[in-house]
């Protein structure tokens, strides 16, 4: 409330300034975008209505539409296990506060859709691939998933078990640990490289292509091997026998270790490693990707156990990622910044730009993170391809999209990663005492239903004296 005629003026005199410089407004409060988020997710769960002929043992599973697309555009049926994954992880996280309440209903869809899928692939036991149909995830006739992107990712295998773990100590039920380590053991089996003549990197690789071809075991991936540790991190915490998934995550951290570029001024890490021709197993020098500096710190902060890389670490990776990888917002004003995917790349893309405001938060690099947020929220509401009200983020602002400097282009679109990984971010800034909004982060232990009944019982005993 204003109390006096000077303050007054001084309020005037602020405003026109802002107006007069060009700047943005301040970004929008914590609970508007979060509703925003969770609005998202569920008009992209619900873009389609899935079939009732399902095998039983499943509650109405579903993949969300990737990207928020019409009928006619190529991405219009696509579904990423990632996307989904991550959005399961969003909801668990958001909790009761979920919109519309029934979280655990809602995550429940998510991460029966991936079983569903995992359980009906036509060739590989426990493993999902990258991406589905998205109007039906299964084909009656076959019996099989509908496989839209054939590919076996490591990432993606592992974020899809992270998902699943995350239900299993949301609900304590059992099915969704054992299908978690399905995956995991898949991946131990299938991409454990295990080097024995120099240079040792170790690792895991990054999986197997579509038409059924293992990658090249010398190209491996620092971001998928931070997946891995994270993954076989939480599982480790969660099992009785954590021995194979503490050995599963030294194993991944050996190759992360390794990638960190400790020249002085440097102190980033790099790609991962490649297959040269000549040299034989060769790390990769470029592109340097953003995901590799800021998930790497996101699994090294935050989380219960034995951090992937010590703060140092962290610390030089994300400054070296602020002074090379950032760029002006387009919003008007110069204190804004987004995140280019690579230093290959060309174009702010909005999913890992939260995931570096997130790394940033748990840094205490607050000023950082808040440049960012800012950006994000005002591509959120003003960015060409935003909605008319703010719900879901573009994949990147740009309108001819973002090269990734990989050959591929993240496309001006309504994007679910990029949505989740700002609610995600938002849900760190509102909650800073708590660490689970971070996917990485190792979590709680389950509550199964008998912890759940002896609470229970406690507090009726209580009552009654």
């Amino acid at each position: 409330m204003l109390r006096s005629v000077p303050g007054c003026a001084v309020l005037v005199v602020t405003m026109f300034a802002l107006v007069a410089s060009g700047a943005c407004p301040p970004r929008s409060e914590n609970n508007e975008i979060l509703d925003s988020v969770d609005q998202f997710i569920i008009r992209q769960m619900d873009k389609f209505t899935l079939p009732t002929g399902y095998p039983v043992g499943y509650n109405e599973p579903c993949l969300l539409q990737t990207y928020d697309v019409g009928l006619g555009d190529p991405l219009h049926f696509r579904a990423d296990v990632y996307d989904s994954a991550l959005a399961a992880i969003y909801i668990l996280e958001r909790g009761a506060n979920f919109h519309g309440g029934d979280y655990l209903g809602r995550a429940r869809s998510i991460v029966d859709g991936i079983r569903l899928v995992q359980d009906h692939d036509p060739v590989y036991e426990h493993a999902v691939r990258t991406s589905y149909w998205a109007d039906d995830l299964y084909n009656e006739t076959t019996g099989l998933a509908r496989i839209d992107q054939g590919d076996v990712g490591t990432g993606n295998n592992s974020f899809a078990a992270l998902a699943l773990t995350r239900f299993y100590h949301a609900t304590g039920e059992q099915v969704y640990l054992d299908a978690a380590k399905g995956m995991a053991d898949f991946i131990d089996t299938e991409f454990r490289q295990t080097d024995t003549v120099p240079p040792i990197f170790n690792g895991y690789s990054m999986g197997i292509d579509a038409a059924g071809n293992p990658h090249h075991p010398d190209g491996r991936s620092t971001e998928h091997n931070v997946d891995v540790y994270a993954m076989a991190r939480s599982l480790a915490e969660t099992v009785s026998v954590p021995d194979p998934y503490d050995d599963m995550a030294q194993h991944a951290k050996y190759f992360v270790d390794r990638m960190f570029d400790s020249r002085p001024g440097e102190g980033k890490y790099w790609l991962g490693t490649k297959h040269d021709e000549t040299l034989g197993r060769v790390i990769n020098y470029w592109p340097v990707s953003a995901d590799a500096q800021a998930w790497t710190t996101l699994a090294s902060l935050g989380g219960a156990g034995e951090p992937l890389q010590d703060r140092d670490r962290c610390e030089a990776a994300m400054d070296w990622l602020w002074a090379n990888l950032t760029k002006l917002c387009p919003c008007p004003d110069p204190d804004c910044y987004g995140v280019i995917f690579t230093n290959g790349g060309q174009g702010i893309q909005s999913e890992v730009s939260a995931s570096a405001a997130m790394a940033y938060l748990l840094l205490g690099e607050e000023e950082r993170a808040e440049s960012i947020l800012t950006c994000l929220d005002w591509v959120r509401l003003s960015a060409p391809g935003s909605d008319p009200g703010g719900i879901g983020l573009v994949a990147t602002p740009d309108p001819a999209g973002a090269p990734t400097g990989f050959g591929g282009v993240y496309p001006n679109a309504r994007h679910v990663a990029s949505t989740v990984w700002l609610g995600l971010t938002v849900l760190q800034d509102e909650y800073p005492e708590q660490f689970t909004a971070n996917p990485f982060a190792v979590v709680p232990e389950p509550a199964t239903l008998s912890i759940l009944l002896l609470a229970g019982l406690a507090v009726i005993r209580r009552r009654r004296e």
